[in-house]
């Protein structure tokens, strides 16, 4: 529209959300496939690439030691409720048990799928060895000052040791970054 003002265009026909981001995600794991054999082809890669959707923190059904590398980008130990960043898209697509049965249980069920999340703070206390000295005195000394945040940091740092245990498919002397 050209005009700033809100308006309503009655004419204006809304896309199906659903088959909005189906044909964008395809389209994506396609120019994804095209650019390794692009690669491949040109010789600057030989390595078959394989895109990958999980929850990290779950077993990966990929076999021990058989990756070369892992790119991720965890979320931060201060950062943003996702759960509440995707509940618009998990309610549009939770009306979709066809096509997406395990949004539909959770747009039912949202405090519980909130709880599925790295870092939230919908999680019960939890405990555990962290590995790591830096994160137990971190936590030690949040308790000292705010014990629910203490409490969220170490459940935060109990997830991403879960996630870090499956990093272990990757070949011995490789990395994950």
């Amino acid at each position: 529209m050209k005009s700033i003002k809100p308006t309503i265009d009655e004419d204006k026909l809304v896309p199906n959300v659903k088959e909005s981001f189906l044909r964008h995600l395809n389209s994506m794991i396609r120019k994804n496939e095209l650019f390794y054999l692009t690669l491949a082809q040109s010789g600057y890669a030989n390595s078959p690439a394989k895109m990958y959707r999980r929850d990290s923190t779950k077993k990966l059904p990929i076999e021990s030691e058989s990756i070369d590398l892992i790119i991720t980008s965890p979320p931060y130990v201060t950062s943003y409720e996702y759960a509440d960043l995707h509940q618009l898209s998990l309610l549009w697509f939770g009306d979709d048990p066809k096509h997406f049965k395990k949004w539909h249980h959770f747009s039912k069920e949202f405090i519980d799928f909130r709880r599925n999340f790295i870092g939230t703070s919908s999680k019960q206390e939890k405990s555990g060895d962290f590995n790591s000295k830096i994160a137990e005195q971190i936590v030690a000394d949040l308790a000292e000052v705010e014990r629910p945040l203490a409490v969220d940091v170490a459940n935060y740092f109990l997830d991403m040791k879960k996630v870090f245990a499956e990093f272990f498919i990757t070949k011995p002397n490789y990395a994950a970054i």
